[in-house]
Protein backbone atom coordinates (compact mmCIF):
# COMPACT_ATOMS: atom_id res chain seq x y z
CA UNK A 1 0.00 0.00 0.00
CA UNK A 2 1.12 3.80 -0.86
CA UNK A 3 0.23 6.70 0.89
CA UNK A 4 1.15 10.21 0.29
CA UNK A 5 0.54 10.41 4.60
CA UNK A 6 0.47 7.85 7.09
CA UNK A 7 -0.25 7.63 10.40
CA UNK A 8 0.66 5.55 12.91
CA UNK A 9 -2.19 5.42 16.32
CA UNK A 10 -5.79 5.77 16.26
CA UNK A 11 -6.25 8.53 18.61
CA UNK A 12 -7.31 12.39 18.30
CA UNK A 13 -3.91 13.30 17.30
CA UNK A 14 -4.65 10.73 14.00
CA UNK A 15 -8.03 12.78 13.08
CA UNK A 16 -7.06 16.09 14.26
CA UNK A 17 -3.87 16.06 11.90
CA UNK A 18 -6.24 14.28 9.21
CA UNK A 19 -8.26 17.71 9.36
CA UNK A 20 -5.50 19.87 8.86
CA UNK A 21 -3.78 18.13 6.12
CA UNK A 22 -7.31 18.09 4.33
CA UNK A 23 -7.38 22.09 4.38
CA UNK A 24 -4.15 21.64 2.77
CA UNK A 25 -4.29 18.88 0.27
CA UNK A 26 -8.17 17.36 -0.33
CA UNK A 27 -6.97 14.70 -2.43
CA UNK A 28 -3.48 13.05 -1.20
CA UNK A 29 -3.98 9.64 -0.30
CA UNK A 30 -4.22 9.21 3.67
CA UNK A 31 -3.63 5.56 5.76
CA UNK A 32 -4.16 4.89 9.43
CA UNK A 33 -2.56 2.47 11.42
CA UNK A 34 -4.28 1.83 14.52
CA UNK A 35 -3.89 -1.25 16.83
CA UNK A 36 -7.34 -0.20 17.95
CA UNK A 37 -10.83 -1.54 16.58
CA UNK A 38 -12.52 1.43 16.90
CA UNK A 39 -12.10 4.49 14.44
CA UNK A 40 -10.78 7.49 17.08
CA UNK A 41 -12.90 8.76 19.25
CA UNK A 42 -12.56 11.65 22.34
CA UNK A 43 -10.99 9.94 25.75
CA UNK A 44 -12.06 12.43 28.30
CA UNK A 45 -15.86 11.64 28.37
CA UNK A 46 -14.64 8.22 29.51
CA UNK A 47 -13.79 9.02 32.97
CA UNK A 48 -16.08 12.23 33.01
CA UNK A 49 -19.70 13.03 30.87
CA UNK A 50 -20.19 9.29 30.35
CA UNK A 51 -21.02 8.78 33.80
CA UNK A 52 -23.36 11.71 33.94
CA UNK A 53 -25.68 10.94 31.25
CA UNK A 54 -23.30 11.45 28.30
CA UNK A 55 -24.18 9.97 24.68
CA UNK A 56 -21.28 7.40 23.75
CA UNK A 57 -22.32 7.92 20.13
CA UNK A 58 -21.18 11.78 20.87
CA UNK A 59 -17.43 10.86 21.42
CA UNK A 60 -17.11 9.30 17.82
CA UNK A 61 -14.70 11.48 15.50
CA UNK A 62 -15.86 9.71 12.55
CA UNK A 63 -12.56 10.40 11.13
CA UNK A 64 -13.14 7.60 7.94
CA UNK A 65 -15.38 10.24 6.42
CA UNK A 66 -12.50 12.66 5.93
CA UNK A 67 -11.22 10.24 3.04
CA UNK A 68 -8.46 8.12 4.98
CA UNK A 69 -8.04 4.83 5.12
CA UNK A 70 -8.79 2.89 8.49
CA UNK A 71 -6.64 -0.23 8.99
CA UNK A 72 -7.68 -0.78 12.01
CA UNK A 73 -6.30 -3.82 14.69
CA UNK A 74 -2.95 -3.46 13.27
CA UNK A 75 0.17 -3.02 14.84
CA UNK A 76 2.69 -1.15 13.41
CA UNK A 77 6.16 -3.21 14.45
CA UNK A 78 8.52 -1.93 12.32
CA UNK A 79 9.51 1.44 10.75
CA UNK A 80 12.35 1.55 7.57
CA UNK A 81 13.10 5.46 7.24
CA UNK A 82 15.44 4.49 4.01
CA UNK A 83 13.01 2.94 2.47
CA UNK A 84 10.12 4.72 3.78
CA UNK A 85 8.26 1.76 4.88
CA UNK A 86 5.89 0.71 7.90
CA UNK A 87 5.25 -3.46 8.61
CA UNK A 88 2.49 -4.33 10.60
CA UNK A 89 2.13 -7.33 12.64
CA UNK A 90 1.57 -9.66 10.17
CA UNK A 91 4.21 -8.30 7.49
CA UNK A 92 2.01 -6.18 5.17
CA UNK A 93 3.49 -3.39 3.69
CA UNK A 94 2.88 0.79 3.62
CA UNK A 95 4.90 3.23 1.92
CA UNK A 96 4.70 6.89 2.16
CA UNK A 97 5.63 10.13 1.82
CA UNK A 98 5.40 11.91 5.46
CA UNK A 99 5.16 9.61 8.34
CA UNK A 100 3.19 10.76 11.78
CA UNK A 101 3.95 8.47 14.83
CA UNK A 102 1.22 9.27 17.22
CA UNK A 103 1.30 6.06 19.41
CA UNK A 104 0.62 7.52 22.81
CA UNK A 105 1.43 5.15 25.26
CA UNK A 106 0.56 1.97 27.54
CA UNK A 107 -1.03 1.89 30.77
CA UNK A 108 1.34 1.11 33.20
CA UNK A 109 0.58 -1.86 34.88
CA UNK A 110 1.42 -3.92 38.71
CA UNK A 111 4.04 -5.72 39.01
CA UNK A 112 1.75 -8.72 40.47
CA UNK A 113 -0.88 -8.79 38.50
CA UNK A 114 -4.23 -10.39 37.35
CA UNK A 115 -5.76 -9.45 34.14
CA UNK A 116 -9.58 -8.08 35.66
CA UNK A 117 -8.02 -4.95 36.78
CA UNK A 118 -8.87 -2.59 34.52
CA UNK A 119 -6.14 -0.28 33.51
CA UNK A 120 -8.39 2.69 32.68
CA UNK A 121 -7.72 4.37 29.43
CA UNK A 122 -9.61 2.64 26.09
CA UNK A 123 -13.58 3.35 25.39
CA UNK A 124 -12.90 -0.68 25.32
CA UNK A 125 -12.09 -0.02 29.73
CA UNK A 126 -15.13 2.04 29.75
CA UNK A 127 -17.56 -0.47 28.19
CA UNK A 128 -15.98 -3.38 30.74
CA UNK A 129 -15.87 -1.34 33.62
CA UNK A 130 -19.45 0.18 33.02
CA UNK A 131 -20.81 -3.27 32.81
CA UNK A 132 -19.62 -4.00 36.06
CA UNK A 133 -21.29 -0.86 37.63
CA UNK A 134 -24.66 -2.19 36.18
CA UNK A 135 -23.87 -5.51 38.65
CA UNK A 136 -21.63 -4.95 41.44
CA UNK A 137 -21.52 -2.33 44.50
CA UNK A 138 -17.33 -2.44 45.77
CA UNK A 139 -14.88 -1.40 43.61
CA UNK A 140 -11.39 -0.58 44.39
CA UNK A 141 -9.68 2.11 42.57
CA UNK A 142 -5.43 1.98 42.67
CA UNK A 143 -3.69 5.22 42.04
CA UNK A 144 -4.19 8.74 43.28
CA UNK A 145 -4.00 10.18 39.69
CA UNK A 146 -5.65 12.37 37.45
CA UNK A 147 -7.60 9.59 35.43
CA UNK A 148 -8.06 7.59 39.58
CA UNK A 149 -9.39 10.97 40.96
CA UNK A 150 -12.04 11.16 38.46
CA UNK A 151 -12.84 7.22 38.34
CA UNK A 152 -13.44 7.17 41.71
CA UNK A 153 -15.43 10.58 41.55
CA UNK A 154 -18.07 8.86 39.31
CA UNK A 155 -18.63 5.54 40.42
CA UNK A 156 -19.39 7.30 44.16
CA UNK A 157 -22.02 9.39 41.99
CA UNK A 158 -23.35 6.34 40.57
CA UNK A 159 -23.64 5.20 44.21
CA UNK A 160 -20.76 2.70 44.23
CA UNK A 161 -18.91 1.87 47.52
CA UNK A 162 -15.60 2.55 46.55
CA UNK A 163 -11.71 2.33 47.76
CA UNK A 164 -9.18 4.32 46.85
CA UNK A 165 -5.09 2.81 47.32
CA UNK A 166 -2.13 4.80 46.28
CA UNK A 167 1.50 5.33 47.90
CA UNK A 168 0.89 9.35 48.25
CA UNK A 169 0.08 11.36 51.33
CA UNK A 170 -3.05 12.53 49.54
CA UNK A 171 -5.13 12.17 45.99
CA UNK A 172 -3.43 14.44 43.17
CA UNK A 173 -0.13 14.59 45.27
CA UNK A 174 1.80 15.14 42.22
CA UNK A 175 0.50 17.97 41.18
CA UNK A 176 -1.38 19.97 43.96
CA UNK A 177 0.18 21.48 47.62
CA UNK A 178 0.00 19.09 50.12
CA UNK A 179 -2.96 21.15 51.93
CA UNK A 180 -5.04 20.55 48.97
CA UNK A 181 -4.04 16.84 48.73
CA UNK A 182 -5.23 16.53 52.37
CA UNK A 183 -8.56 18.99 51.88
CA UNK A 184 -9.45 16.27 49.06
CA UNK A 185 -8.53 13.00 51.19
CA UNK A 186 -11.29 14.52 53.52
CA UNK A 187 -13.58 15.31 50.89
CA UNK A 188 -13.86 12.10 49.18
CA UNK A 189 -14.68 10.41 52.66
CA UNK A 190 -17.47 12.88 52.95
CA UNK A 191 -18.48 11.30 49.62
CA UNK A 192 -18.13 7.95 50.97
CA UNK A 193 -14.70 7.06 49.30
CA UNK A 194 -12.82 4.98 51.54
CA UNK A 195 -9.12 6.25 51.93
CA UNK A 196 -5.92 4.09 51.83
CA UNK A 197 -2.93 6.46 51.94
CA UNK A 198 0.37 5.84 51.49
CA UNK A 199 -0.06 2.19 50.62
CA UNK A 200 1.13 0.48 47.84
CA UNK A 201 -0.62 -3.10 46.16
CA UNK A 202 1.54 -5.76 46.29
CA UNK A 203 -0.53 -8.67 45.41
CA UNK A 204 -3.57 -9.26 43.25
CA UNK A 205 -5.71 -11.83 43.07
CA UNK A 206 -8.88 -13.79 41.84
CA UNK A 207 -11.07 -15.62 43.92
CA UNK A 208 -14.23 -16.82 42.64
CA UNK A 209 -15.81 -13.50 41.05
CA UNK A 210 -13.77 -11.21 43.38
CA UNK A 211 -10.36 -9.67 43.26
CA UNK A 212 -8.15 -9.66 46.35
CA UNK A 213 -5.63 -6.75 46.64
CA UNK A 214 -2.87 -7.09 49.55
CA UNK A 215 -0.66 -4.24 50.57
CA UNK A 216 2.54 -3.32 51.77
CA UNK A 217 1.02 -2.78 54.76
CA UNK A 218 -0.60 -5.71 55.43
CA UNK A 219 -4.22 -4.55 54.28
CA UNK A 220 -6.28 -7.32 52.48
CA UNK A 221 -9.42 -5.88 50.55
CA UNK A 222 -11.71 -7.50 48.26
CA UNK A 223 -13.77 -5.93 45.57
CA UNK A 224 -16.22 -6.33 42.41
CA UNK A 225 -14.17 -4.55 40.12
CA UNK A 226 -10.95 -2.89 40.47
CA UNK A 227 -9.53 0.22 38.28
CA UNK A 228 -5.96 1.20 37.80
CA UNK A 229 -4.82 4.57 36.99
CA UNK A 230 -0.94 4.79 37.80
CA UNK A 231 0.29 5.94 34.79
CA UNK A 232 1.42 5.58 30.90
CA UNK A 233 4.55 4.80 29.59
CA UNK A 234 4.87 6.67 25.65
CA UNK A 235 5.15 3.77 22.88
CA UNK A 236 8.02 4.38 21.64
CA UNK A 237 9.55 1.05 20.15
CA UNK A 238 8.50 1.80 16.65
CA UNK A 239 10.69 4.44 16.83
CA UNK A 240 13.54 3.21 18.44
CA UNK A 241 13.49 0.51 15.53
CA UNK A 242 14.51 3.61 12.97
CA UNK A 243 17.27 4.79 15.31
CA UNK A 244 15.02 7.87 16.17
CA UNK A 245 15.95 10.46 18.63
CA UNK A 246 14.31 9.26 21.88
CA UNK A 247 14.35 10.47 25.36
CA UNK A 248 11.19 10.76 27.26
CA UNK A 249 9.10 9.88 24.20
CA UNK A 250 10.04 11.03 20.55
CA UNK A 251 12.26 14.08 20.56
CA UNK A 252 10.34 16.45 18.08
CA UNK A 253 11.44 20.13 17.10
CA UNK A 254 9.03 23.40 16.69
CA UNK A 255 7.19 22.08 13.55
CA UNK A 256 7.09 18.46 15.47
CA UNK A 257 9.42 16.85 13.25
CA UNK A 258 12.02 13.67 14.74
CA UNK A 259 15.16 13.67 13.62
CA UNK A 260 14.19 12.15 10.13
CA UNK A 261 12.83 15.50 8.50
CA UNK A 262 10.39 13.50 6.69
CA UNK A 263 8.82 12.02 10.22
CA UNK A 264 7.14 13.48 12.66
CA UNK A 265 5.34 12.71 15.99
CA UNK A 266 2.64 14.56 18.09
CA UNK A 267 0.46 13.92 21.66
CA UNK A 268 1.17 11.75 24.63
CA UNK A 269 4.09 10.21 22.44
CA UNK A 270 5.87 13.68 21.80
CA UNK A 271 8.64 15.32 23.97
CA UNK A 272 8.56 18.89 22.73
CA UNK A 273 10.65 21.97 24.04
CA UNK A 274 7.67 24.45 25.45
CA UNK A 275 9.31 28.04 24.16
CA UNK A 276 7.84 29.33 27.40
CA UNK A 277 9.01 26.27 30.00
CA UNK A 278 12.64 25.98 28.39
CA UNK A 279 12.79 22.02 29.24
CA UNK A 280 11.54 19.03 27.46
CA UNK A 281 8.51 17.63 28.71
CA UNK A 282 5.38 15.32 27.16
CA UNK A 283 1.84 16.12 28.03
CA UNK A 284 -0.88 13.40 27.89
CA UNK A 285 -3.48 15.02 27.77
CA UNK A 286 -6.51 15.80 24.71
CA UNK A 287 -5.85 19.20 24.34
CA UNK A 288 -2.00 18.71 23.84
CA UNK A 289 -3.09 15.62 21.57
CA UNK A 290 -5.29 17.46 19.41
CA UNK A 291 -3.20 20.98 18.96
CA UNK A 292 -0.19 18.80 18.27
CA UNK A 293 -2.29 16.77 16.09
CA UNK A 294 -2.94 20.09 13.93
CA UNK A 295 0.29 21.58 13.42
CA UNK A 296 1.89 18.17 12.54
CA UNK A 297 -1.02 17.52 10.12
CA UNK A 298 -0.27 21.21 8.83
CA UNK A 299 3.11 20.72 8.28
CA UNK A 300 2.82 17.45 6.69
CA UNK A 301 1.13 18.83 4.06
CA UNK A 302 3.74 21.50 3.78
CA UNK A 303 3.30 24.40 5.59
CA UNK A 304 6.12 25.52 8.34
CA UNK A 305 3.91 26.58 11.74
CA UNK A 306 5.82 26.13 14.68
CA UNK A 307 3.96 25.03 17.82
CA UNK A 308 4.31 26.55 20.50
CA UNK A 309 0.66 26.11 22.77
CA UNK A 310 1.10 25.89 25.91
CA UNK A 311 -1.01 22.72 27.03
CA UNK A 312 -3.85 22.62 29.21
CA UNK A 313 -6.82 20.33 30.99
CA UNK A 314 -9.78 20.00 32.76
CA UNK A 315 -11.02 17.75 35.46
CA UNK A 316 -14.36 17.53 37.57
CA UNK A 317 -14.68 15.91 40.92
CA UNK A 318 -18.45 15.48 41.41
CA UNK A 319 -20.38 18.32 41.27
CA UNK A 320 -18.34 20.63 43.51
CA UNK A 321 -14.77 20.84 41.91
CA UNK A 322 -13.64 22.02 38.81
CA UNK A 323 -10.07 22.49 37.95
CA UNK A 324 -7.91 23.44 34.95
CA UNK A 325 -4.23 23.13 34.66
CA UNK A 326 -2.13 25.48 31.78
CA UNK A 327 1.51 24.77 31.44
CA UNK A 328 3.48 22.71 34.06
CA UNK A 329 2.24 21.97 36.83
CA UNK A 330 3.92 19.93 39.91
CA UNK A 331 4.12 19.95 43.57
CA UNK A 332 7.73 19.93 43.80
CA UNK A 333 7.78 22.93 42.67
CA UNK A 334 7.34 26.14 44.22
CA UNK A 335 4.26 27.15 44.70
CA UNK A 336 2.06 30.47 45.75
CA UNK A 337 -1.76 30.08 46.74
CA UNK A 338 -3.93 32.37 46.15
CA UNK A 339 -7.34 31.52 47.66
CA UNK A 340 -10.75 33.86 47.22
CA UNK A 341 -12.36 31.16 49.36
CA UNK A 342 -10.19 28.74 50.83
CA UNK A 343 -10.88 25.21 49.31
CA UNK A 344 -13.70 26.42 47.18
CA UNK A 345 -12.22 29.11 45.34
CA UNK A 346 -8.51 30.11 43.81
CA UNK A 347 -5.52 29.67 42.08
CA UNK A 348 -2.09 27.97 42.20
CA UNK A 349 0.69 28.99 40.58
CA UNK A 350 4.12 26.69 40.27
CA UNK A 351 7.14 28.36 39.67
CA UNK A 352 10.98 28.02 39.74
CA UNK A 353 13.33 31.19 40.59
CA UNK A 354 10.57 33.06 40.16
CA UNK A 355 9.27 31.97 36.44
CA UNK A 356 6.02 30.69 35.98
CA UNK A 357 5.46 27.87 34.93
CA UNK A 358 1.87 26.73 35.32
CA UNK A 359 -1.13 27.68 36.67
CA UNK A 360 -4.11 25.88 38.29
CA UNK A 361 -7.53 27.50 38.65
CA UNK A 362 -9.99 26.16 40.93
CA UNK A 363 -13.13 26.50 40.23
CA UNK A 364 -12.39 29.70 38.27
CA UNK A 365 -13.96 29.08 34.70
CA UNK A 366 -13.21 31.06 31.57
CA UNK A 367 -9.19 32.11 32.94
CA UNK A 368 -7.32 29.67 30.92
CA UNK A 369 -6.02 31.96 28.19
CA UNK A 370 -5.20 34.56 30.87
CA UNK A 371 -3.24 32.33 32.56
CA UNK A 372 -1.12 31.52 29.44
CA UNK A 373 -0.47 35.32 28.70
CA UNK A 374 0.62 35.32 32.46
CA UNK A 375 3.18 32.47 31.50
CA UNK A 376 4.38 33.74 28.54
CA UNK A 377 5.23 37.09 29.60
CA UNK A 378 8.60 35.41 30.98
CA UNK A 379 8.12 37.88 34.20
CA UNK A 380 9.65 37.47 37.86
CA UNK A 381 6.67 36.78 39.65
CA UNK A 382 6.48 36.24 43.78
CA UNK A 383 3.80 36.18 46.37
CA UNK A 384 2.86 39.80 46.61
CA UNK A 385 2.78 40.41 42.63
CA UNK A 386 0.71 37.33 41.91
CA UNK A 387 -2.00 37.97 44.64
CA UNK A 388 -5.43 38.64 43.35
CA UNK A 389 -4.19 38.42 39.46
CA UNK A 390 -6.22 35.97 38.28
CA UNK A 391 -8.92 36.80 41.12
CA UNK A 392 -9.50 40.52 40.15
CA UNK A 393 -10.81 40.30 36.88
Amino acid sequence: MIYKYLLVGGGPTCDSAIQSIRKVDPYGTIGVISSDEHQPYDRSPLSKGLWKGGNIDDIWRNTGNLGANLHLSRTATALKPDQKIVYDHEGQQYKYEKLLIATGGTPRHLEIDVKDVIYFRTVDDYFRLKALVEQYENFGVIGGSFIASEIASALAMKGKHVTMIFPEKGILASIMPETVTRYLNEYYKGKNVEIFKEEAVTKADKIGREIMLDTNRGTMLAFDGVVAGIGIVPETSLAKSAGLRVSNGIVVDKFLRTSNPDIYAAGDVACFTYPFLGSPMRFEHEDAANAMGRIAGLNMAGKQEAYYRLPSYSSDLFNDIHYDVVGDVNSRLDYVVDWKEEFKIGVIYYLTNGHLRGVLLWNIPGRIDAARELIASSKIYNSHTLKGLLLSS
